[in-house]
């Protein structure tokens, strides 16, 4: 995250940040689930802070796709993640 805010996008991070500790407190989603959402978002983290020639848009989306799919069954963590998706497709552009 700290290369990301040094990078000039502090938002960015907060929000990553914050939606990773709402995964962790997320009672309605079983430990396989929440791991498979920690592994998307330390993918999605690194290739953040990537430089733009090395990062890997393609997979990207298609991580933030999967992410999607697996918070629908927690209302809480798909109202925090919606602000967020928007945020990194517009980073992925």
């Amino acid at each position: 995250m700290d290369r990301i805010a040094q990078g000039g996008d502090q938002e960015l991070a907060l929000s990553i940040k914050e939606f990773t500790e709402a995964v962790l407190e997320e009672k309605q989603l079983e430990t396989q689930k929440k791991d498979e959402i920690l592994q998307y978002l330390s993918f999605i983290t690194a290739q953040c802070a990537s430089t733009k020639v090395a990062r890997q848009p393609s997979i990207a989306h298609a991580v933030l796709d999967r992410v999607g799919q697996v918070v629908e069954t927690a209302k809480a963590l798909a109202t925090l993640w919606m602000p967020l998706l928007l945020k990194l497709k517009t980073f992925f552009q």
